[in-house]
Formats: C-alpha cells, sequence, structure tokens
C-alpha cells in the first residue's frame, strides 16, 4: 500500500527519490498483470482445456513473478538504506515498522504467485522428485536456499521425496555442500572440474548425506510402487524397470578383463624398450 512508504526516500543508481514513485512504475505492471490473469481465469473455468488460454496463463505468471521482484528488490534496498535513516532519525519507527510489513507483504506477493504450483503438485499430487532451479532467490542459489528446500517443501509441504540440483557445471555458483546442507538430496554432477565437498568428517555432514540417501531411496522405491499399481490396472508393463539379468558373458568376462590388463601392461612395457633404445642411441652418437 502507498500509505505504508510515504515519505521515505530510496537511492537507486544514485539518484535519490521518494520511494512511492520509484515503484510507481512497476505497480502499475503488476496491477494490470494481475487483471489480465484474472481476466484469463475466469475463461479457463468455462474452457479448461483452452491451449491459447493456458499459454496466455504461463507467460502472465512469469511475467507477474518477473514484476513482483522488481519489486521486491527496490524495497529491500531501501529497507537496507532505512536501517542507517532510522538510525539518524531521518524517518520514525512508525514509518520503518510500515516499511518491512510492505516487503513482508510483498514477499508472500511472490510466494502465492510462484510457489503455489509446486505447492499443488506436493499436496494434491503426491510429487516424489522435484528439481531445484539455476537463479537465485535474492542472493542465495535457489538449489543452496535452506529456507526454500527445507523449511518450506519439506516443513510447511510435508515433502518426502529428493531434490535434485540442475546440471551443476559451476562450481563457484553451485556449492555442494550448501546444497546437501540447505536439503537437496542428488547433486547432477558437470563435466567440468570443481571440488564437490569441502569438509566431510563432521557428525553434521554425515548426517545430511543419510538424509539425502534416506530421500532417495524413499522416491525410488515410491516410483516403482506407483509405477507396478498403473501396470497391474492399466495391463501396461513398459513402464515397470526391466529386471536385472546375469550378463551372458559368464566366465569370459573375467578373461576380457584380463585380457586389457595384460594389453596395457605390454603397452607400457614397449614404451619403456623405446625410450631405453632412444636414451643408448643418443649416448652411443655422443660417444662418436
Amino acid at each position: 500500500m502507498a500509505s505504508r512508504i510515504q515519505g521515505i526516500t530510496v537511492e537507486i543508481g544514485g539518484d535519490t527519490t521518494k520511494l512511492s514513485t520509484a515503484l510507481s512504475k512497476v505497480n502499475k505492471e503488476i496491477r494490470d498483470t494481475q487483471a489480465q490473469l484474472k481476466d484469463v481465469n475466469k475463461l479457463l473455468k468455462l474452457d479448461p482445456g483452452n491451449a491459447e488460454l493456458m499459454a496466455q496463463k504461463q507467460r502472465l505468471l512469469s511475467q507477474a513473478v518477473s514484476e513482483t521482484k522488481e519489486k521486491l528488490d527496490a524495497l529491500k534496498l531501501a529497507g537496507q538504506q532505512a536501517n542507517e535513516a532510522l538510525a539518524k532519525g531521518e524517518i520514525s519507527r512508525s514509518q520503518y515498522d510500515a516499511l518491512q510489513r510492505e516487503i513482508a507483504e510483498t514477499e508472500q506477493a511472490l510466494r502465492e504467485t510462484y510457489l503455489k504450483p509446486f505447492q499443488a503438485l506436493v499436496e494434491n499430487y503426491d510429487a516424489n522428485g522435484l528439481m531445484s532451479s539455476y537463479n537465485r532467490i535474492g542472493a542465495v542459489w535457489a538449489g543452496g536456499s535452506k529456507v526454500l528446500l527445507t523449511d518450506v517443501l519439506r516443513g510447511e509441504w510435508g515433502f518426502h521425496g529428493a531434490v535434485i540440483t540442475d546440471y551443476c557445471d559451476h562450481h563457484a555458483f553451485m556449492n555442494g555442500d550448501q546444497a546437501l546442507r540447505a536439503g537437496t538430496s542428488l547433486w547432477m554432477s558437470g563435466v567440468t572440474g570443481g571440488q564437490f565437498a569441502q569438509e566431510t568428517a563432521s557428525d553434521s555432514y554425515l548426517n545430511a548425506l543419510r538424509r539425502a540417501a534416506k530421500e532417495t531411496l524413499y522416491m525410488t522405491l515410491h516410483v516403482r510402487v506407483v509405477n507396478r499399481d498403473y501396470s497391474a490396472a492399466s495391463g501396461d508393463a513398459g513402464i515397470l524397470r526391466p529386471a536385472y539379468k546375469e550378463s551372458g558373458l559368464g566366465i569370459v568376462q573375467p578373461l576380457i578383463y584380463v585380457v586389457i590388463v595384460l594389453g596395457i601392461a605390454l603397452i607400457a612395457l614397449c614404451i619403456r624398450f623405446l625410450v631405453i633404445d632412444h636414451k643408448l642411441r643418443k649416448e652411443l652418437k655422443a660417444q662418436k
């Protein structure tokens, strides 16, 4: 609400302006987007399978998240500056508290807009496998956010399955220790180097590993049971995991390994002899 931020100024890009003025454009965009979403949702109740309306809804939801995030960033910047302003007596305690309420309300709006579909998947459709995103939530990588992966996902929604990271080829950005302790269960390893773990000996780390293993097993077994029940009801056996079969090579397989090892050893000997021969030739040539 505009009344909450009256009299508060914010410095953005070196320019000082009233916070209400700085937010006027994004607030208008948010209102316009919400009005369009309301209209689309109204039409979808009459025609739930309309592909064009569904596409518009997804686009508008994405737009709403972007706009609300923009507003939240501006409010948090103002909140940081308000701490100093309050200490200097430039704003009153009531103005400061009102700004904090505005920030809280905007964060709640972001949660209601963006997290609702995922909440429905967990609570209404018993989802047991999720992937965390690559982006940041404020200053925290989503795959390393304890608030998102533990407090909200497991604490509030009752999720028991496994969470896998997005493709991890950027170890400076995606930290393995942070992900594990935040509630991640599986790490989608990339192809480049990078240290996954900085410490593995503490009790807290081992407990986090046990938790991740339990979540992964829960997801795997739950999926197999669901697939089994679906196959029995539908007669479709294609969804079942193929049964494990012994290799047809039998006793031949160990022999293949022996041949490979002997081949590698032979190549190593050949290289050694070539090196020795090269040295001898150089010595003979030097003697002449």
